[in-house]
């Protein structure tokens, strides 16, 4: 489960919940007490995760935001089953997955196979299913420099996030997906996309 994942699926399932009306028959049937109380009105919201956490709004005593189920987790087992078996649940699920749809127009994906927050599997993954369609969309990742752009600005970029990972040390995988990664993300599909204009493709 990626880091965050108590308030990602909170903020989906819930939202997902207000848009098509068959998530769950009750958010008490997905939510386990005392979460369910509070799970629906939860996010968005600028409160800290470790007051929710404090509030027993979140489940407690998870840095990382990985306790779905069980004792003290999130979700049902009820919400398991619908998830792991054929459902509305499912079938919404799958609705808003990342593949299945074509690019019209020239696009990249960036990220970090390390992200425990946002795994790379769904670049690597995305990559291959416009590739079926004969699409092809270039993907950085910014623990394999071979991904990133040849020359001095993709040499500039890979080593200046392994240098910033670095100096981030124990702390490093906390910030990867947020901050560390981030601008070096955006710095490198700027990049993509002004050659992308100066070529007028």
């Amino acid at each position: 489960m990626p880091v965050g994942g108590t308030i990602f699926l909170t903020l989906i399932l819930t939202g997902y919940q207000k848009t098509y009306g068959d998530m769950y028959p009750s958010v008490a049937d997905a939510f386990q007490a005392p979460f369910a109380a509070t799970a629906e009105t939860l996010f968005p919201s600028d409160v800290s995760v470790a007051t929710l956490q404090t509030e027993g709004k979140l489940p407690a005593n998870d840095p990382g935001g990985v306790k779905l189920f069980g004792t003290g987790g999130l979700l049902t087992d009820w919400m398991r089953q619908a998830v792991l078996n054929p459902s509305p649940t499912r079938k919404r699920i799958e609705q808003n997955a990342i593949l299945g749809w074509t690019p019209k127009g020239r696009m990249v994906l960036c990220g970090g196979e390390l992200d425990p927050t946002a795994f790379f599997f769904n670049a690597t993954d995305a990559q291959a299913d416009f590739a079926s369609r004969n699409v092809t969309v270039p993907t950085y990742n910014f623990e394999d420099r071979a991904t990133l752009p040849a020359g001095a600005k993709g040499d500039a970029l890979y080593n200046g996030f392994q240098a910033a990972k670095a100096a981030a040390g124990a702390s490093a995988m906390a910030l990867y997906h947020g901050l560390l990664l981030r601008p070096f993300c955006s710095a490198a599909v700027r990049d993509y996309f002004d050659q992308v204009l100066a070529s007028g493709s």
